[in-house]
């Protein structure tokens, strides 16, 4: 019901530009309110007389708290402006929907000890008979499998790592009885070292029904399992068995603090852009015939923002040239209409031009891509003043509103270049806090509205119109100057770059909507015509909706929220300025053909240890594989000897999980996780050029960067493949010095996945030159090398990666 508030409306009518399936945060941030009900509410409405409608209205809502901070100056001791600002994820669903576990629960909510394995498309078909689940393993640091949970299974697990001890269970299924009990016995002769209770089992042992050699077989244990035992002699009983599971195989039951009521965590909780924050929930308005799902998003500041603008202005001012990333067209600049040439002929101002009609800031690095033929330096003669040409299509809007194209110039040392810190364009506009004169103003537009209302409504609603916020948005928008903002003026203004930005950058100075006070929404009972003797029912069920929403009062006296006016912000044009200033992390551009892009973090960001991706394919798609965390590590020159450079690596643990890729990954046998952030966007380029589902790695590096047991392994950059095979089981080593190595491999597939990797920056290879049909044959890239007939091993990384 608020009127004049900077919130952007997420629903139907956006759904085909954008995915809905989940919402994610927006910024790096810390989660510090919200609110789950068990069932989303409900709200009695009568759309027709005497006919109750029980219209839902989801009051599930994430307040995430953000911070960004101007970079330092150097040699400055002065502490650079900061500003602290929230985002708000309003009518989100409730907790029934997360009941089956069939949507994905957000991390921030807290955890309980239970685990699921995944099911769906999340989790690989890798059972003979097309069962979904995860494979048991044997060991920690190994792979030989002990048993088979199917998708859905609850588990317990314990430990870190990649690979987590399962508890709760003695051991494999098929070796329990049907009240859980282990059976078994083993020879105690092949039982080796002890480690703690535990006993290790030397080589591949029989598990009998009975202590001795001739009892039935039950099944078999692989060297290297752990055992707990009891008895003596030369059988003895088994009593536990170790397993393991990989974390990334399993999902977290993630419970929420507190349901129906507004959670505010003791210690707010940290959450990374992109992360999942929900699910957008159902809406019902009284006129509507169903519900809807849409999502109302909000940021805004309760800090004095005309303060942090002051002090930020300043700083940018003394910042060096390096930080001025957007290029100021102003208002009345010439655009001359010649269209490039081969000749580059410099234009002249005398020559054909439109007027520009409204600033804008054009973003250094879409200067930096334009084409050749669209950039021209000119050189004054005289030592006169130097001029850079850009031709920009698209951008530029006459006095008449329409778009433009031309050349523009850039005069070095007098056309501004201002840094995003200097805010240019964002102003303040104090709105009316009174709800009465938004809603006069809105309901005499409607045409439904009889003349003695509009009579009654007049005075209120000419004072609203006449206010600052008004006046600002037809300044903008209304172009025949007829004071009204009409569909089609909105949406002009809207496909207009100069004039999407103004209106972007206004800033609402008001009470939240989210803030209930009785008085204030009572105040509308005379606008609307409700009285105790002429009660408007909708009206009244509406007032009771808008409570049960509010939950500014609930956080108000924790969070230190101001009880008045705030500071709201345009969320989409917030996070587009954002993204000048620098992404938290780098962000790797990733191009089918090989290339790679790469967008550095922002320099007043310490973490630069993780890293976005972003795969574009040959149709132009993108698959965004989101953020993974990395770690910072010191630079080996060679493997036992550090340098004393950083080199930044990140876990690929879960690449194999993530919902964006076309492809099946996984690591065995192995705790060498971890890639550089450049040599990880090239393996993802690699597996999603070739889209095969059973690729294994068995290691890259180290977390700090060393080889472990391999020597050519250091600052996560050379990496080993299990050779692809005909039947796509990853699990099998495939042995290329053996008859049934070399009948089961799948030289095709191989020979593209090895193009590919060298492609996106592995230029050596090395394997086993193999014997087939009579003829000895080496694989496509790949060099003979000893000890390489079980694992292709990729070095010499050399990448086509360019700053963006």
């Amino acid at each position: 019901m608020a009127v004049g508030t900077a919130a952007c409306i997420f629903d139907g009518g956006t759904a085909g530009a954008l995915d809905q399936s989940r919402v994610l945060c927006l910024a790096d941030g810390e989660v510090v309110a919200y609110r789950i009900p068990t069932q989303t509410p409900t709200t009695r409405y009568f759309p027709i007389p005497n006919t109750p409608l029980d219209a839902p209205s989801a009051s599930g809502f994430v307040l995430v708290r953000h911070r960004i901070q101007a970079p330092a100056i150097e040699g400055c001791d002065e502490t650079p402006p900061a500003l602290t600002f929230y985002s708000l994820y309003m009518h989100l669903q409730d907790w029934a929907a997360y009941e089956d576990r069939a949507l994905e629960r957000p991390a921030f909510w807290v955890e309980s000890e239970a685990k699921w394995v995944k099911e769906g498309k999340d989790a690989p078909d890798i059972n003979r008979k097309n069962q979904r689940g995860v494979w048991v393993a044997h060991r920690m640091t190994e792979w030989r499998i002990l048993d088979f949970l199917p998708a859905g299974t609850q588990v317990e697990i314990s430990g870190n790592g990649h690979y987590r001890e399962l508890k709760g269970t003695l051991g494999p299924s098929s070796l329990l009885d049907e009240n859980g009990a282990l059976q078994g016995y083993v020879a105690a002769a092949y039982l080796g070292q002890r480690a703690g209770d535990m006993l290790e089992i030397t080589r591949t042992l029989n598990v009998r029904a009975e202590p001795h050699a001739g009892g039935a077989v039950l099944g078999q244990l692989p060297a290297r399992t752990l055992v707990e035992i009891s008895g003596s002699g030369d059988f003895v009983k088994l009593e536990r068995i170790e397993q393991y599971v990989p974390i990334t195989a399993l999902r977290s039951e993630y419970i929420p603090a507190l349901r129906d009521q507004v959670f505010v965590p003791e210690k707010p909780i940290p959450i990374k852009a992109g992360e999942l924050i929900g699910h957008i929930g159902p809406y019902q308005h009284a006129k509507d015939s169903q519900p809807r799902h849409k999502l109302h998003l909000e940021v805004f500041c309760t800090d004095y923002l005309p303060k942090f603008l002051y002090a930020s202005r300043a700083w940018a001012e003394r910042l060096p040239a390096k930080e001025r990333t957007w290029l100021k067209i102003a208002k009345g600049s010439l655009a001359i209409i010649r269209k490039p040439e081969h000749g580059r002929r410099f234009p002249a101002f005398v020559e054909p031009h439109h007027v520009v009609d409204a600033d804008l800031l054009v973003p250094k690095s879409l200067i930096d891509n334009l084409p050749a033929a669209n950039k021209i330096h000119q050189p004054e003669p005289g030592g006169g003043k130097k001029r850079n040409w850009y031709y920009l299509e698209g951008l530029l809007n006459d006095e008449q509103g329409n778009i433009v194209d031309g050349w523009v110039a850039e005069i070095i040392g007098e056309t501004p270049w201002v840094s995003p810190w200097h805010w240019d364009g964002y102003e303040v506009i104090h709105n009316s806090p009174s709800q009465t004169l938004g809603m006069a103003y809105r309901l005499s537009l409607d045409k439904k509205t009889s003349e003695e209302d509009l009579a009654r409504l007049k005075p209120s609603a000419d004072q609203w119109e006449q206010g600052e916020l008004q006046s600002r948005l037809y300044a903008i928008i209304d172009r025949n100057r007829d004071r009204k903002l009409s569909t089609e003026e909105i949406r002009t203004a809207l496909s207009i770059p100069a004039h999407a930005q103004a209106l972007s950058r206004i800033v609402l100075e008001c009470e939240s909507e989210w803030y209930y006070r009785q008085e204030k929404w009572d105040a509308l009972d005379q606008i609307f015509g409700h009285t105790t003797s002429a009660p408007i029912l909708n009206w009244m069920a509406e007032k009771e909706r808008i409570k049960a929403l509010s939950w500014w009062g609930d956080v108000a006296q924790v969070l230190k929220f101001p009880m008045d006016a705030v500071h709201f912000l345009h969320p989409i044009g917030l996070f587009g300025h954002l993204s000048s200033i620098g992404p938290s992390t780098a962000v790797y551009y990733i191009y089918h053909d090989g290339l790679i892009e790469r967008t550095p973090p922002a320099d007043f960001e310490t973490d630069k240890a993780g890293a976005h991706y972003i795969y574009i394919d040959s149709a132009g798609q993108k698959h965004d594989f989101g953020r993974f965390s990395g770690v910072k590590a010191t630079r080996w020159i060679r493997s036992g000897l550090k340098g004393s450079e950083e080199v930044y690596l990140v876990d690929a643990s879960s690449l194999g999980d993530n919902p964006a890729r076309k492809f099946g990954f996984r690591f065995v046998d192995t705790q060498r996780r971890y890639l550089s952030q450049s040599a990880l966007a090239s393996l993802i380029g690699a597996l999603m050029d070739v889209g095969y589902q059973d690729v294994a790695s068995t290691g890259f590096s180290m977390s700090d960067g060393s080889s472990g047991v391999s020597k050519s392994h250091i600052n996560g950059e050379n990496g080993d493949f299990r050779f692809l095979r005909t039947d796509g089981d990853w699990r099998v080593p495939t042995h290329l010095n053996r008859i049934a190595g070399v009948n089961a491999l799948d030289e095709t597939r191989q020979a593209a996945f090895n193009n590919a990797l060298y492609k996106f920056g592995w230029h050596t290879q090395l394997a086993w030159k193999y014997l087939k049909n009579g003829e000895y044959r080496l694989l496509s890239r790949t060099q003979h090398f000893p000890n390489h007939q079980h694992h292709l091993h990729v070095g010499k990384y050399s990448p086509n990666i360019r700053e963006r």
